[in-house]
């Protein structure tokens, strides 16, 4: 349940799934990687907390200034908090209406509608904590209004036309006047946006035309400048917004888009496309470069208005987000939930990396390995070289251009791996030429299968006449081949200390070698033709994945006769890739259904978890290809056939499911 929530981007869900097994996650329960894999999966950004719970916050109910944050609950309640701490100063009711800040916070904007289209507004001193009482001179007043502290009205003027005025907010005095032409309709403002005394504003009226509405946006860039109509018919629930630099407008399109357009000549500048549910509210950043918007999809995403591609995604509300506000300064972007919580994240603080593409696009060769530090991972890339990616950003740090499939890192920081020719090499990171370690790993063979070991020790290949040679890569002692199969090999495993190697060939004959003898401790014949192996580092079991999608699992405990397996049946197609956990408790398999299934060892035959790998519409294989544990058992790596290197967290962190907001 778990999983499919996280697939659905549904954090609340997948916490709570979570939370209902914690008592298993401890020392003696029965949760493993698989629990601490999800448990970071829906652990969200970090974040302050300003407010853990509380009422419901109404959209658009943000808003920050003066180190301070002012939330407006749908109970027509404005908590004024300091937006560093989240503590609370002040409460007032009986308002349902944000305006604005002073530039030094200590005079807030707060209204009441109390009619259609009648806003009545009053300032509140946070220093006095005092709400002055309403202004007398209000005619019908309506909108939020950004900074400065100001409010604006509608009236009719002489010739019919309508007449908005922007007035301080602190004296009532007329800073600029919006007149639109002569009309006949019956209007009201629905929504004004003003940015300095006199301009630039945005502003939005409703318009009654016979028995019909209309909702024109109007761009009026100055006091002594004529309004410009942007668009005739908006739907006041479209959330228009304004960017600060006056290059842009952005609206609602419609569920789950919003189109931003060029306030000179209208035109469509980009569409920005991604949450799947409901946009409740969208921010220009005050320097215009992003856009911020907040859905019911828990989400809060980060856009690049111009070329309309997403830049990060900012997750951990566990409900719908109906609120953004940014700081002054762009640094901060405070967030606001249906369920009251208000939190706060760093906009330059990296985000968590999971994913990059540009992996070698094979699955049969090319490789990647961690680093004994876990700090880094060597991969094969597209152009088959080998790129060194910090871990935790997966931003490369150097190449090996030499090298096409990685082995190992040394003990000097340099890559161990093979080139094109099937040579042994060794490569500093940026060196512009490679140290040769052995000219040819098996001369004369055509290699048709391997696997590595993954403490990148022992590389075993396969070639024709169901030979087996088995390469320690950490010296020049001589490989041992192995004879024992008559086909071609399609499965290869060798433990980590190189004691045991398992092959299987697509007859269906495999067998289980004691090393460096060549010993053979068991025989087996599978009816469905073995494509994968792993040997668990306790070396109690061994596994084979199969063309038909099952993987067969075997205790390695020597015997006459062949040993039954237990059969595991979860895959739809086959199985490309096996691997134990660390501490030989979970099985991993990977295949052609774009799923890595998590197993129980020994204790059962269903499946712990169906990790989905997909992702729609990208247009390339996304079976798995390669699965890898860091040394340290703290990361979980994959490679999909697409040439996407998702890396996952392993490390268990008790303390974010059972109190998910204090992150």
């Amino acid at each position: 349940l778990a999983a499919q929530a996280v697939s659905a981007e549904d954090l609340a869900a997948a916490r709570a799934a979570l939370r209902r097994q914690q008592a298993q996650a401890g020392p003696d329960g029965l949760a493993g990687i698989e629990f601490s894999l999800l448990q970071n999966e829906t652990a969200g950004d970090e974040v302050a907390v300003l407010r853990a719970k509380g009422p419901a916050v109404a959209e658009g109910g943000l808003l920050v200034g003066g180190g301070l944050i002012a939330v407006l609950d749908v109970s027509d309640r404005v908590e004024v908090r300091r937006a560093g701490t989240g503590e609370l100063l002040h409460t007032i009711t009986n308002i349902d209406r944000l305006g604005a800040f002073t530039g030094d916070g200590q005079t807030l904007m707060l209204g009441k509608k109390i009619g259609a289209g009648d806003t009545r507004w009053r300032t509140f001193s946070v220093a006095a904590g005092t709400l002055a009482p309403a202004f007398a001179w209000t005619n019908p007043v309506a909108g939020r209004v950004t900074a400065p502290p100001a409010v604006t009205t509608l009236r009719r003027g002489e010739s019919n036309e309508f007449v908005l005025e922007v007035r301080d907010a602190r004296t009532g005095v007329p800073a600029a006047a919006f007149v639109t032409p002569p009309s006949d309709v019956r209007g009201r403002l629905v929504e004004t946006a003003s940015f300095t005394a006199k301009g630039p504003h945005l502003a939005v009226l409703w318009q009654a035309v016979g028995a019909g509405t209309r909702f024109p946006l109007y761009w009026w860039p100055s006091g002594d400048v004529l309004p410009t109509l942007l668009q005739a018919s908006t739907n006041d629930s479209n959330m228009p917004r304004f960017s600060p630099d006056g290059r842009n407008f952005a609206f609602r399109h419609e569920i789950g888009v919003v189109e931003v357009h060029a306030v000179s000549d209208r035109r469509l500048v980009s569409r920005l496309v991604g949450h799947r549910a409901r946009i409740r509210d969208a921010q220009f950043s005050p320097d215009g470069r992003l856009v911020a918007t907040a859905s019911d999809d828990q989400s809060v995403r980060l856009w690049d208005p111009d070329a309309g591609t997403e830049i990060r995604r900012l997750l951990g509300h566990e409900g719908p987000v109906v609120a953004i506000a940014w700081d002054v300064g762009g640094k901060r972007i405070h967030t606001a939930g249906d369920d009251g919580a208000v939190r706060a994240f760093d906009v330059g603080r990296p985000g968590a990396v999971r994913r990059r593409d540009g992996i070698y696009r094979n699955g049969l060769f090319g490789d990647f390995i961690f680093s004994p530090d876990v700090r880094r991972i060597a991969a094969t890339m597209d152009d088959g070289t080998t790129s060194v990616l910090d871990t935790e950003t997966l931003v490369p740090v150097g190449r090996c251009a030499d090298v096409f499939m990685p082995l190992s890192f040394a003990p000097d920081g340099a890559v161990v791996g093979i080139g094109r020719d099937w040579s042994l090499r060794k490569q500093s990171i940026g060196a512009g030429a490679h140290e040769p370690l052995v000219p040819h790993l098996w001369p004369g063979a055509t290699v048709h299968a391997w696997s590595l070991s993954d403490n990148g020790r022992w590389l075993a290949l396969s070639t024709d006449g169901g030979q087996t040679r088995i390469i320690d890569t950490t010296s020049r002692q001589a490989p041992v081949t192995l004879t024992h199969l008559a086909s071609r090999i399609w499965a290869l495993a060798v433990s980590d200390d190189g004691r045991l190697a398992a092959a299987a060939d697509d007859a269906g004959d495999g067998v289980l070698v004691e090393m460096p003898e060549g010993k053979i401790r068991q025989r087996f014949h599978s009816v469905r033709s073995p494509t994968s192996a792993a040997i668990s580092p306790d070396l109690r079991w061994w596994a084979v994945g199969t063309l038909s999608g099952d993987v067969e699992l075997r205790p390695t405990e020597p015997g006459t006769r062949p040993v039954e397996p237990v059969l595991l049946r979860g895959h739809s197609q086959q199985v490309a890739v096996l691997r134990f956990s660390p501490d030989s408790r979970r099985l991993l398999s990977g295949g052609g259904d774009a799923r890595l299934s998590f197993w129980p060892v020994g204790t059962g035959d269903a499946p712990l978890l169906n990790w989905p790998l997909q992702a729609p519409g990208n247009g390339y294989d996304q079976s798995v290809g390669l699965v890898h544990f860091a040394p340290d058992g703290s990361r979980l790596a994959v490679v999909t056939w697409d040439g996407r290197l998702r890396v996952f967290d392993l490390r268990a962190r008790p303390d974010k499911v059972s109190s998910p907001s204090a992150r």
